[in-house]
């Protein structure tokens, strides 16, 4: 009896004892973001041996942490916001497997299974076991397949899940909540196709975040068994992922199969493959180098697992010399074209040179701020209602502040964000264009242009509210050239802007025709007046044939520069009109082409020019003003701004330069509307022209239709 009792005392102790050790709290890892671990065992998949983690660094020094891990778990991921691994527990089940948190010691837990895509008759759904990332939003990424089971030799489809907000999820059994997005093979069809024919032997291997950029990176090694070169390859996987794969310049050196992968913290891609060797991967060039042999135990030659960090998003690192620098942000090609965007540095002769690594990202309109020393720009530049507003660095890592907010449009008018044309001043204003048009578009009423700005853009932060401030640009004496531009809306409104820190104007350049190349004006407003008019400045003979702007910037002297779509780079004279060659960058071009925008670090304006008076002859005045442009009735209306009681002789030019009408009007302090009868012009573009008796001028064009 007494040995009985003493049994059952040992047995509730036990239980006790098992109680205490299995309800003990998890311990995050430490130093997270900033560490990266391999979770491996040594041998093959069929070896039956407990997962030990290592701390690993970039050269593959190796640290064991913690006790083993008496499991069959895989795919994991290292989160920036608990410290915690996620990773897929019993890694041959893969209908319905765990997601498993896992701590430092090797401790874990269950948070919920794992449910494979929906699927029809004649297909089945597999969780890739293998493969899995955590971004640095707490969101658990993974893959995933669905086969038709009556052609096995198709090409797999192919899906990333994604858990969110996994942190939040208690201890559990039922399955979470999973979105499921289809990736299409792109550029990988091959590559994937020999990798999915056995997908129970890895689809995939494993998956690795970019906190840099956003995407998903993954390294697809050749057909065949052993050693063989292979690509890494990458999606993107919010929207509608596409695979891309690498062209390294050679080919990469040949690798045996991947185990696991991680992004260090200076944005390096790190391999460790089957048989313990440790790489690098360059994510840019697609090129893979040998760091060394890892010291990760091995047996026979082998080993099985993954790796994991936790680095989070990279601090923005600011530019050098700001105030003083300026960038090219340039790709070869059109607009259709897909490759990544490129910083160089670029100086007043049109020489540049790279910086940083590569921009995957649909972005345009950048300024470059003297208050951070960070471009800003339009992210999504394809998206004309609600782009993103974007921070980005001379590294071309970048953040999303926030969203675009379009001006009001009512009726049938549509609002567009200009998404080509952004610039900053010297006191950490963005400055971008937007227009309200009908629709259709009729040449008959020009598009309503204004002008927005996002003040104190180095204190934004991300995800937060952008707030816009929007004013309408009057269109003076470049109605014609507008119009003109307007016949081909492909080519864009105002294709580039850019702030003029020695006089506080902003300055574009408008092409005369259509269709380039063809001589162009530079035009520009002042955004500190009430009511900015846009205005041409005419030259005495046209400018010479420009292909169309893709960049401009003004340099802290007030130099204005341009670059153009063929990589040509000139200077325009903002006293004069005139626009002067000065060399054909060596910017990449491909048939020619190049597409992007340039901006310079500029300093606080000195003196801001708030005269309505200025040197060019010819110029609109905003004192003064005629609508509507273009006439299509009989009568326009002038809107005069006089300081004194006067008489002014209004003169009107016609298409040739001739007068066409003379007459006296009698003017009143303030505004003054005066309608004149133009019923009996010929369709042409006029000037209209104010004399007043001390022999000042103002002028205005308009178009007759």
């Amino acid at each position: 009896m007494k040995t009985l009792l003493r049994l059952l005392v040992a047995l509730l102790l036990l239980v006790l004892f098992t109680s205490h050790i299995t309800a003990q709290p998890l311990v995050p890892f430490d130093g997270c973001p900033g560490v990266s671990v391999a979770i491996t065992r040594p041998g093959l998949n069929a070896t039956i041996s407990p997962f030990q983690i290592y701390l690993i660094d970039t050269i593959g020094n190796v640290l064991p942490q913690g006790n083993p891990i008496n499991l069959q778990i895989n795919g994991l991921g290292l989160n920036t916001t608990d410290g915690f691994l996620y990773g897929i527990q019993s890694s041959t089940n893969v209908a319905n497997p765990f997601l498993t948190r896992v701590d430092k010691n090797g401790n874990f837990e269950n948070v919920g299974t794992l449910v494979a895509p929906h699927t029809s008759s004649f297909q089945t759904g597999i969780i890739n076991t293998a493969a899995g990332t955590m971004d640095d939003k707490d969101n658990f990424f993974f893959t995933a397949l669905v086969i038709n089971l009556q052609n096995v030799a198709e090409l797999p489809q192919l899906f990333v899940g994604k858990v969110e907000k996994v942190s939040r999820l208690g201890k559990g059994d039922q399955p979470v909540t999973v979105s499921y997005t289809k990736i299409d093979a792109g550029s990988c069809v091959g590559d994937l196709l020999s990798a999915l024919l056995n997908p129970l032997e890895g689809a995939l291997q494993d998956i690795a975040y970019d906190p840099a950029n956003g995407n998903i990176y993954t390294y697809i090694p050749g057909p065949g068994t052993g050693a063989r070169p292979g690509r890494i390859a990458w999606f993107t996987p919010s929207g509608s992922p596409v695979f891309t794969c690498i062209d390294a310049p050679q080919p990469n050196i040949p690798t045996n199969d991947l185990s696991g992968l991680f992004f260090g913290q200076d944005g390096m891609l790190f391999m460790l493959t089957t048989d313990g060797k440790y790489y690098e991967g360059n994510v840019s060039t697609g090129a893979i180098s040998l760091v060394g042999q890892s010291g990760l135990p091995l047996a026979s030659g082998n080993l099985r697992g993954d790796m994991a960090s936790c680095v989070g998003k990279k601090a923005l690192v600011a530019f050098d010399n700001c105030p003083g620098v300026s960038v090219a942000i340039t790709r070869p090609g059109i607009n259709r074209t897909d490759s990544p965007f490129h910083i160089f540095l670029i100086n007043e002769t049109g020489t540049v040179q790279a910086s940083g690594n590569p921009i995957h990202l649909q972005i345009n309109g950048f300024g470059l701020n003297s208050k951070d020393g960070f471009l800003y720009g339009i992210h999504e530049s394809s998206n004309t209602t609600d782009p993103f507003f974007s921070r980005v660095d001379k590294n071309g890592s970048f953040v999303d502040l926030g969203k675009f907010t379009p001006p009001a449009a009512t009726g049938s008018a549509v609002a567009i964000i200009n998404t080509a044309a952004g610039t900053m001043d010297g006191e950490d204003n963005f400055y971008f264009t937007a227009i309200v048009a009908d629709t259709p578009l009729s040449p008959a009423r020009l598009p309503q242009l204004f002008l927005g700005t996002i003040q104190h853009v180095s204190k934004l932060k991300e995800g937060g509210v952008v707030a816009i401030d929007y004013k309408e640009v009057k269109i003076g004496t470049c109605a014609a050239e507008i119009i003109a531009v307007l016949s081909n809306p492909s080519n864009g409104l105002l294709q580039d802007i850019s702030f003029d820190p020695v006089n506080g104007r902003i300055y574009t350049i408008i092409p005369t025709q259509a269709v380039g190349p063809s001589p162009a004006k530079i035009a520009f407003f002042k955004p500190g007046n009430k009511e900015p008019v846009l205005n041409c400045i005419d030259v005495p003979q046209p400018n010479v044939p420009i292909t169309d702007l893709a960049g401009l910037y003004s340099d802290k002297e007030g130099r204005l520069f341009i670059l153009t779509i063929d990589g040509k780079f000139y200077r325009g004279n903002v006293h004069t009109g005139v626009i002067s060659p000065v060399a054909q960058t060596a910017l990449p071009l491909l048939a020619g082409n190049l597409r992007g925008d340039m901006a310079s670090c500029v300093g606080k304006t000195e003196k801001k020019d708030d005269d309505d008076e200025d040197h060019h002859q010819n110029r609109g005045d905003e004192s003064f003003r005629v609508t509507p442009n273009p006439v299509t009735a009989g009568q326009i209306l002038l809107s005069v701004n006089s300081d004194v009681n006067t008489r002014v002789e209004l003169q009107i030019l016609g298409p040739t330069g001739s007068p066409v009408l003379n007459k006296e009007l009698t003017l009143l302090a303030g505004a003054n509307q005066v309608p004149v009868d133009v019923s009996r012009l010929y369709k042409g573009l006029y000037s209209a022209t104010l004399i007043y008796p001390s022999g000042k001028r103002v002028s205005a064009k308009f178009l007759r239709l």
